[in-house]
């Protein structure tokens, strides 16, 4: 065992290193001390086999039993990562039973990694002797410090033989150092007045002086390059005389030029209530979950607002997440306009630099709110007083693929790390969670004091012919052409997008499938494609069969563009605009058809999803649901909780106004529960009838679920894998309830074969400790197979 013994014979620490990379494990690495220790968190330089990589300091090790490698280079003074997100690292790794690198890929950003490059470099000791022309070459290198190694192999191939014999007599080595990171933080420098010169200055230097000297404060350089012209010369010559001063800031990426907008709103009496529960959790330093169960248009968002103000005034930070940044503009915008610079945003959207910028804005302090999606759970915010989850209940806080964490298991684990409590707001929380959850709270009315909006259920089997002729039922119609007469606006939902979605032959009968997955295409008529949805496959379609090359295509179902197309047809002078995601590929079109909204310039608004979140547009009078059906056929236990959840949603979003609101939804199942009570904006009916239907299927909260999918290019290799592991769950001897192994509801996708099996269990600590022991062996077992075997803890999707 080789021990790290600290005198001057072993100068060697002991640390261990995790990679930004998938599938790699932690590993141990030594390196020469001078003092003190590397820092945790800190990034280094290290050898993986043939590789060098960025990695980051873990822990620091006191002995070790095997022979370890030297870091090659210390990249950082200062850690980029904070000892909670070390510590949040190895809970999710124990959690999720995933590699450290599979975790600290989805962690980190991409920009706190460098590009390694090797370098040839002195050595800093005397080697073997040096002939003439290896000294004057020894000599050229000592004063250009260190060469690019790949530069000199491609410009300098005559000169290759000699840089290795001056490495092979140890005056020079070939080493790994930072080569640039893959993003750079954004800095802006600012110049303050010091003292007037002793000596005459230029007219250029004189007008900054004077200027400087008037503000009396730090003055940013682009500020003074747009008074002065090109400057930098004068500002060079004066930080040399020392008649100024400069500093070098990181810059505000999030700022939308405000510096917090003091708002005096008086909560209502709801919200005093509310507020008073959440303060006194933040004073009290109690980890505890606090939902915020409030009707759409209760004011929640004002709540959030007013406890993160008295989260700061208490010296504490706040962690917010949305579910989606494009989707929930206003909540984004209503922070950044109250607080201004104290704001971080952090989310997929924006560049690798200005998320890196923010990330460092956060470590340093100079940002004390963090605004962002699921992964800004993972920002190195210290001293967290508040963590707040909007529209908790969202499917967007699971990740879906690599390491598939859930936002709120990361929250919890955070809020018992700074004894802060967090804030889950929801019009429609979920049922598990609403089960569980001690503390709830309610906003029951509306801040506008304007009542719900009246909704009528419209039966489409009354229609004889809604599928054949028409989707717009004629009482939807009628209530359409009702409001756009007094001159109000029509939000329409249905959650599918393109054309159709089954186009098949009239003459053989056979469905146009996706070579590449186990799905029909959709018939996009703009493009005149049918399209996979899931692999991006794309067919031009001509009139006649693929198959049977005689028959006629027939497009049956439908989808947005349809339904766009009968709109203007039925009403061709309304001004319509449609939102799905083949339109919001399009640069700003979600921000620039609200601001239309906003404006008035659209009379009917159609949509998916996304239509559903975070809107408040008080000039929407009438919504309608085209097909509220849809999510009631999927095949998972969550069925009748999405249903209910979508229909609240959309509902919510009329009546927001002076005017009270109507809504009409569309379906062929007008007495099922989760309709009957999303029409009602009923959520205490709907949970009422779910938790028993949940008790006597014993599914969440009356169990806990893990998912195992295994995906591979051999239909029998992956039935192998999976009753395999069906076999080893039932040798350890735990009444454990298995369902499965079977296909998945698609079971081809992307040309791979999918199976699930699912294990139910009511002791989630039994569970968790046996599928984690599974999940290990059977990567261990199936190593050199070419199968994908994830495991999914709490799954939220089932296709």
């Amino acid at each position: 065992m080789m021990t790290a013994r600290y005198d001057l014979i072993s100068r060697r620490k002991w640390i261990d290193v995790v990679f930004p990379h998938a599938r790699l494990p932690k590993l141990s690495y030594h390196y020469e001390f001078e003092d003190q220790e590397l820092p945790i968190g800190s990034r280094v330089l290290a050898p993986v086999g043939s590789r060098t990589l960025t990695g980051f300091v873990i822990s620091s090790l006191k002995q070790v039993d095997i022979e370890t490698k030297s870091i090659l280079h210390v990249v950082d003074d200062a850690p980029v990562m904070t000892k909670e997100l070390v510590v949040l690292l190895q809970q999710c790794a124990a959690l999720y039973a995933v590699p450290h690198g599979d975790i600290l890929q989805t962690m980190l950003l991409k920009g706190l990694s460098y590009a390694a490059k090797k370098k040839i470099v002195p050595s800093g000791q005397m080697g073997k002797p040096l002939n003439d022309l290896e000294q004057a070459f020894f000599e050229h290198l000592q004063k250009s410090k260190y060469w690019d190694y790949q530069h000199f192999n491609k410009h300098r191939k005559a000169d290759v033989a000699l840089l290795r014999s001056v490495q092979k007599k140890g005056w020079i080595d070939i080493t790994a150092l930072p080569g640039g990171q893959t993003a750079k933080v954004k800095e802006d420098i600012y110049y303050r007045f010091q003292l007037m010169p002793s000596k005459r200055v230029g007219p250029v230097q004189k007008d900054i002086l004077e200027h400087l000297q008037k503000v009396n404060d730090w003055v940013p350089a682009v500020a003074l390059q747009a008074k002065f012209g090109k400057s930098t010369t004068s500002l060079k010559a004066l930080l040399k005389k020392k008649c100024i001063a400069s500093k070098t800031q990181i810059r505000n990426t999030t700022s939308s030029g405000l510096h917090g907008v003091a708002q005096n709103i008086k909560p209502t009496a709801d919200q005093k209530e509310v507020l008073a529960r959440i303060v006194s959790f933040i004073e009290e330093n109690k980890a505890e979950e606090i939902m915020l169960h409030g009707v759409t248009g209760s004011g929640k968002t004002e709540v959030y607002l007013q406890a993160t103000h008295a989260c700061l005034q208490r010296g504490k930070k706040v962690l917010a997440l949305v579910p989606e940044i494009s989707l929930t503009p206003q909540f984004v915008q209503r922070f950044m306009d109250r607080f201004g610079d104290q704001v971080a945003l952090l989310h997929s959207q924006r560049t690798d630099s200005q998320r890196l910028t923010e990330w460092y804005r956060v470590l340093q302090g100079e940002a004390k709110i963090v605004v962002g999606t699921r992964s800004a759970i993972f920002s190195p915010l210290d001293n967290i007083g508040l963590i707040i989850i909007d529209e908790f209940h969202d499917g967007s806080y699971k990740q879906h693929d690599g390491f598939r964490y859930h936002a709120m298991d990361v929250a919890q684990m955070r809020s018992r790390y700074h004894q802060c409590p967090i804030v889950l707001g929801s019009a429609t929380p979920n049922v598990d969670m609403y089960h569980q959850v001690k503390h709830k709270v309610e906003l029951k009315h509306r801040v506008t004091g304007h009542a719900l909006p009246e909704v009528e259920i419209c039966d489409l089997k009354n229609e004889k012919d809604f599928g054949k002729k028409y989707w717009i039922g004629e009482k939807l119609r009628l209530e359409i052409e009702k409001t756009l007469s007094r001159q109000k606006q029509v939000l329409l939902f249905l959650n599918r997008r393109g054309y159709s979605h089954v186009v098949y032959c009239y003459r053989c009968g056979k469905e146009v499938h996706c070579p590449h997955c186990d799905v029909t295409l959709t018939f996009h008529k703009a493009k005149n494609t049918a399209q996979c949805h899931y692999c991006y496959y794309e067919h031009d379609l001509d009139d006649h069969c693929p198959s049977c090359h005689e028959g006629k295509l027939v497009h049956f179902g439908m989808g947005t563009e349809k339904i766009e197309e009968e709109l203007k047809f039925k009403f061709p002078d309304a001004s319509i605009a449609r939102l799905d995601r083949d339109q919001t590929q399009k640069k700003n079109i979600f921000s620039d058809t609200m601001n239309q909204m906003m404006q008035g310039k659209i009379d009917i608004l159609l949509g998916t999803q996304m239509i559903t979140k975070g809107l408040d547009l008080p000039n929407i009078e009438l919504v309608g649901i085209v097909l509220a059906d849809q999510s009631l056929y999927f095949p998972d236990y969550l069925a009748a909780e999405t249903t209910f959840q979508l229909i609240t949603q959309v509902v919510g979003r009329s009546g927001r106004g002076k005017n009270k609101g109507k809504a009409l939804i569309q379906t062929l199942q007008p007495q099922h529960y989760a309709i009957v009570h999303g029409a009602k904006q009923d959520y205490h009916g709907f949970y009422t009838h779910e938790i028993e239907h949940r008790r006597a299927m014993m599914f969440p909260p009356f169990s806990y679920l893990v998912l195992f999918e295994a995906v591979g290019q051999k239909i029998k290799d992956v039935e192998d894998m999976m009753g395999w592991l069906a076999t080893q769950v039932s040798s350890q001897g735990i009444e454990i309830n298995i369902l499965g192994p079977a296909p998945a509801p698609i079971a081809k996708l992307r040309d791979d074969y999918r199976f699930h099996l699912l294990l139910r269990h009511a002791d989630k600590n039994k569970l968790y400790a046996l599928v984690q022991w599974l999940y290990q062996h059977a990567r261990e077992h199936f190593e050199k197979r070419k199968i994908k075997l994830t495991m999914d803890i709490n799954p939220v999707h089932f296709l």
